[in-house]
């Protein structure tokens, strides 16, 4: 028996029964479709009940609608053991591989003896392509230090009060110690 959807063939257990009229709408004796269980969850999580009653109330529509086709596309190269966990995660490592190339920050001078010719650089790969993005050391360390003088004052701050206004505020608690006996 294959999905209904992506047309892949389904394994035992992994079938699901989509309403094409969701029963909340009054499909409950309306007719159904047999999908893979992921299948099934992405449709309820691409549309609305309205919208599963009004628009996509047959399989050709729901195969029609671009979102959907682009699921098939990609989840009919996928194995069909694959559950919605895993392809959850398979999608996560995809993204992270297109989208966020690993970067390795690299440092590169022109003259040793002149630190105004220092600077960081990151290489990468879009398309045939290989770009550099990078920023001089001395533009980075006047960033560093503006931060750094902030942090220092925070700190410092913090400190002052500790150290001069709680013995201040908490003199009582601090020192004077009463015992009593009944």
């Amino acid at each position: 028996m294959n999905c209904e959807l992506c047309g892949r063939v389904m394994l035992q257990g992994d079938e699901s029964t989509h309403h094409l009229v969701p029963k909340s709408r009054g499909g409950v004796k309306g007719s159904t479709a047999i999908l893979h269980d992921i299948c099934h969850r992405q449709v309820h999580a691409l549309f609305g009940e309205k919208e599963l009653a009004i628009m996509y109330n047959n399989i050709n529509s729901l195969k029609a609608h671009r979102d959907v086709q682009r699921f098939v596309k990609w989840i009919s190269k996928k194995d069909p053991s694959v559950n919605s966990e895993q392809a959850r995660a398979m999608a996560g490592i995809e993204i992270d591989r297109q989208l966020a190339p690993q970067l390795e920050r690299r440092f590169r001078y022109f003259d040793l003896y002149d630190t105004d010719s220092f600077y960081f650089h990151y290489d990468f790969r879009y398309g045939a392509r290989l770009y550099e993005i990078g920023y001089s050391y001395k533009w980075y360390r006047k960033v560093i230090h503006k931060k750094a003088v902030k942090f220092f004052y925070i700190i410092f701050g913090t400190n002052v009060v500790i150290l001069i206004f709680f013995p201040i505020f908490f003199y009582r608690n601090l020192f004077k110690i009463e015992l009593r006996i009944f």
